[in-house]
Order: C-alpha cells, then structure tokens, then sequence
C-alpha cells in the first residue's frame, strides 16, 4: 500500500530535499509521525459527541410506551407517560471526513438500536409481577362486587345510594385492572414496533463548553450497525474552517498486508466524554498510542491502546498518519486491549448510494 503521510513540511525542509535530490541522492521512505504530531494536527478533527435519546414501543392495541434503555435483564426508565421520559445521556467520539460536515463515529454512539423483540421481552419481565398482583386484585374485587349487589338489593333511599356509588368504584378499579392484565397479554404475543428518538450534537477540540446548549446539532445519515460504523452530519452541512478532515481511503483494507502486527497505532479521542476533556484552554481530546497484536478477521483488529468508556468511535490512524480503524470496544476484564473497525467498513458505508 502506498503510505500518505499528512505533517507538513516546512518551506525549509522543502528547499533541502530539493537540494539533496538535485545531487542525485533521493529517499523514498514514507516520514513517520509521533503522538506529539497527532495531537497537534489530527486532534481539531476529533469531536466530543453528545446522544440524548429514549425507546418508544407501540403494541397493536396499546397506548405507547417509553424507557430509556436495558440493562442487565432490566428496563430502564419505563413509563406510559412521555412526559415522565429523561432520556439517557450517552457521549462518544467522532472526526470529520470531509467538508461537508461529515462526522465518522460508531454505529453504536449515533445509532443505538435494540430490537423490538428484545424490549418486549424486557417489558414483559419487568411488568409480569404487577400482572399478577392485578389478577390476584381482581379476584378480590369481584367478591366485593358480589357482596355490593346483594347489599343494594337490600338497601333503600340514601343507603342505597351510598352503596351504588361503592359498587360503581368497585366496578372501575375491576376494569383499571383488568386493563392493566389485557396490556400485559398483548404484550406477550402482539406484534409491536420499536423507534429511536435520538438528539445527535457535537462540541469541537479547543471550544469552550459550559452547557450542554453550546454544543452543535448533528443528524444521523447512515448506520451500519453489523460492523458499527455510523456516520453524522452537522445541520449546517459545513465542516468548520480550520477543521482536519481525516481522509477516507478506497484502497485500505487494514488487513495483513496494509497492517501487520507490530504496526504502531495512534488514537485520538474523548476518554470519559467531558470528564477529562475540559480543560482551562477548552476541550482536549487524548492521544494514546500503541501496536496492532492481532488482525483478528475482516472485521476488526485488536491492538494495545488503552481506553475508557467515550473513546467509542475515535480514528485509530497508523505511524504514517493513514486512517486505518474506528475505535468500537474493548477486550473484556482490560482496558489496556481494544478493538477497531477496519477502515474498508467506513469507506463502504461513505460510498454507499
């Protein structure tokens, strides 16, 4: 593969090579760079990601429903009542890809579907007790119903109307739950739909951000979630003056021939969101380094970069400055180990008509 290399030379520099290629001696090894050339040329490319989203369910036959995620066997923030929704708040990392606001990221961060029948089965569990205590209530309030109606055949004048309106209320709390039970069934067997509300906003490196307002709205373009890759774009469908814009090659694969193992990598990206990336001089992204130990199959490769939750979808790009990976998970029980999406994935997910 030939290497492109992205640090600029000085006028200098330029005047020497010409110079030495003028005698007849000529160099084509690539230039390699260091993490302190990263961080100053790639990082004002590198964007903090900001998700709000919740879930809305739709089975045939019931009101919506809204939560805000699952986890582990549990919904989170379930309700009949969207203005009873907080969606949850989610940060990752992106970087441009070209001059039209294009902003790279994992399918994950921009696009966090799960299935419907996942969320009916988390739905399902999380209301099964209350669908049994409703049914064991019903039970309850029919033999108080049927002691009320033999009452009112006993009763007259105000008596009688004290005990018509025991008997009504009685009738009522019967159909609430019996409601209650109905949603329940139909929720275990009905077809049902799932829909992402998602607000997608991004803060650049080196701005200042006190509130979650001064960050800038995106939308989501397209998603690949079978290799997590996604790509956002800013509203204004302008990438910001002075922006680096990572470039997307056709000719990368990030297999064996373009990336051995050994490689030596660089990422760039928001470690614990804003956490760690506000600073006095606005926010930072980190630079972290490491080498390539496996080109673990045609979707991803496994390299020796630490990271935390945030660094989801920052640009792995190698000692050449070629983007090479998405950054999408790390090696369980470690963080010292993680894995990226080989860059053929994005570039599909670009090209795509």
């Amino acid at each position: 593969m030939k290497k492109r290399f992205h640090i600029f030379c000085t006028v200098c520099v330029m005047a020497v090579m010409q110079i030495v290629s003028s005698c007849g001696a000529s160099s084509s090894a690539p230039q390699t760079i260091t993490a302190a050339d990263v961080a100053e040329e790639f990082s004002s490319g590198v964007v903090l990601i900001q998700n709000k989203f919740y879930y809305e369910l739709h089975v045939n036959g019931i009101n919506p429903m809204y939560f805000t995620g699952l986890d582990n066997g549990e919904i989170q923030g379930f309700t009949f009542d969207i203005n009873e929704v907080t969606p949850t708040l989610a940060w990752g990392t992106g970087f441009f890809i070209n001059e039209n606001g294009y902003i790279a990221t994992n399918a994950h961060v921009a696009d966090p579907q799960i299935s419907a029948k996942d969320a009916r089965g988390f739905v399902v569990n999380a209301l099964s007790e209350t669908a049994d205590e409703m049914t064991n209530e019903i039970n309850k309030i029919t033999d108080k119903i049927n002691i009320a109606q033999l009452a009112l055949l006993g009763s007259s004048g105000s008596e009688r109307r004290q005990m018509q309106a025991i008997y009504e209320e009685l009738l009522e709390q019967r159909e609430n739950a019996q409601n209650f039970v109905n949603i329940y069934n139909r929720l275990s067997s009905g077809d049902c739909d799932i829909k992402l509300h998602s607000d997608l906003s991004v803060a650049y490196s080196n701005t200042h951000v006190n509130k979650l307002s001064d960050f800038n709205d995106c939308v989501l373009l397209r998603s690949d979630g079978e290799h997590d890759v996604a790509i956002m774009q800013l509203k204004s469908k302008v990438t910001p003056e002075g922006r680096y814009i990572f470039e997307v090659y056709d000719d990368i694969e990030g297999d064996e021939n373009d990336c051995p193992v050994g490689t030596q990598l660089f990422l760039v990206g928001y470690n614990h969101g804003p956490e760690l990336a506000i600073t006095e001089d606005g926010l930072k992204p980190q630079v972290f380094s490491g080498a390539i130990t496996q080109n673990t199959d045609s979707k991803q490769m496994l390299y020796s970069i630490p990271t935390l939750h945030g660094s989801s979808g920052s640009p792995v790009v190698d000692e050449y400055g070629d983007l090479v990976a998405v950054n999408f998970a790390g090696l369980g029980g470690t963080q010292n180990f993680n894995y990226g999406i080989k860059v053929k994935h994005l570039s599909k997910l670009l090209n795509q008509q």
